[in-house]
């Protein structure tokens, strides 16, 4: 019986034995102290990282969050992570960020205006580039769109794209007012727009209307870059930038006397009887954001490029950046995401579908595209575009200049009322 007994004993031991697989034995020292095998201490064995998870919100157009989408998914087949896509589009996306983010429930990463990262950083919202992106695009933006992302030392967000002003012109259309080319000062504005309203007068009585100039009256950057490229001329007093200078007000005192020959491009699809407008010569000349000129080609029609203005006369530009809430749970999956939306080849591509120019300067200087390298000839982005002084009241400026400038181009509000407020806003929205 005893026999027996000791066998079963045998048996449990020997069982016991086998189950220790080769996988466990990865985890037990040898000890020389009294030959037996010991367990290393759990802090010792891998453990697996949990997939990233973030939430990213932007405001755009349909075709082109269709566009992000597909290179969302390329990014979360590649990195086996997810990433919650959000359009805020149709919606106040400053508000709603703003909302979001003062409650603390804010997504990962944000697409802000550049007009509005200054506002969330000094309200402590966004997270520090510096403290988390590693991409390409670090240190490599166009300063233009940089200097956006700058305060207090720090740099706020990561530039992805700009879509500057340009002025587009019939050249056939000039030439018939007497110009061969576009005007240089405040004076020759005054004597185009009177030779372009004789001619009004002439389709008028051939009962074919006639416009100078077409633009969205409500659109601040719009309404801005013309007042600059009409009045600027170069000297100290024109680059002051906060209050405005004698050439702005001389553009404002034009736009006055010529309010009947402005074309209000601001609602319905009044946008797209611009370009019908210029082609046939109704309107001498629009202002818009150069991704819509490049969606609408008519081989007459021209733009003026930057580098052939002086730096007084530049034209504002709508740029974008990628901002990180402060409160997010995954700043490493939100580097990676961002770094890969804003690398060399993907801003590339982002701009021969969108039209809007990439924010990494490299591409500039080793282009084959003559589109992408005739934005910079001389390598450099000083005075590419023209910055509005920036301060945390930035956002809050434009959403009143657009009211104010509509009213004013409208005929709602008189030029000295409209300046004084101008002059009003613009002192508060100073740093």
């Amino acid at each position: 019986m005893k026999r027996k007994n000791h066998g079963v004993l045998f048996a449990i031991l020997l069982l016991g034995l086998i189950s220790l697989s080769p996988g466990d034995n990865r985890n037990l020292l040898q000890s020389s102290d009294t030959g037996y095998s010991e367990s290393l201490p759990f802090a010792y064995r891998p453990v697996e990282k949990d997939p990233g998870h973030i939430k990213v919100a932007v405001q755009m157009e349909p075709d082109e969050f269709r566009l992000l989408q597909e290179q969302n998914e390329l990014f979360i087949k590649s990195h086996h992570v997810t990433i919650d896509l959000v359009n805020e589009y149709g919606r106040d996306a400053h508000a709603v960020f703003g909302h979001e983010l003062a409650l603390h429930e804010a997504p990962d990463v944000m697409l802000l205006d550049n007009a509005w990262v200054r506002e969330f950083a000094v309200k402590g919202y966004l997270l520090p580039a510096d403290s988390y992106f590693s991409g390409a695009a670090a240190g490599n933006s166009l300063s233009a769109l940089q200097t956006y992302s700058e305060w207090n030392g720090y740099v706020w967000a990561v530039p992805k794209d700009v879509d500057p002003y340009v002025l587009i012109y019939n050249p056939e259309r000039l030439s018939a007012l007497g110009y061969e080319g576009m005007p240089a000062t405040l004076e020759d504005w005054s004597r185009l727009a009177k030779a372009a309203g004789q001619s009004q007068a002439n389709q008028s009585q051939a009962n074919r209307p006639g416009y100078f100039i077409a633009f969205d009256f409500s659109d601040p950057y719009s309404f801005l870059s013309l007042i600059r490229r009409m009045g600027g001329n170069g000297s100290k007093e024109e680059t002051a930038g906060y209050a405005l200078t004698d050439g702005e007000k001389g553009a404002l005192l034009l736009l006055e006397n010529i309010r009947a020959s402005l074309y209000d491009a601001s609602s319905g699809g009044k946008q797209e009887t611009v370009w019908s407008m210029l082609g046939s010569g109704e309107a001498v000349m629009a202002v818009a954001r150069y991704s819509e000129f490049r969606a609408n080609p008519d081989p007459k029609l021209r733009i003026e490029m930057p580098s052939n203005l002086p730096s007084a006369q530049h034209m504002a530009g709508a740029g974008r950046s990628f901002a990180v809430f402060s409160g997010t749970g995954d700043p490493d999956t939100a580097n990676e995401w961002i770094a890969a939306m804003t690398e060399s080849a993907q801003q590339k591509s982002w701009y021969e579908a969108t039209g809007k120019l990439p924010a990494f300067k490299p591409l500039y200087k080793a282009s084959s595209s003559a589109e992408i390298a005739g934005w910079l000839p001389e390598n450099s982005d000083k005075g590419l575009l023209w910055n509005m002084p920036l301060s945390e009241n930035s956002a809050s400026f434009l959403k009143l200049l657009s009211g104010l400038a509509a009213s004013f181009l409208r005929g709602e509000m008189p030029r000295e009322a409209f300046m004084l407020k101008y002059s009003a806003e613009m002192k508060q929205a100073r740093p």
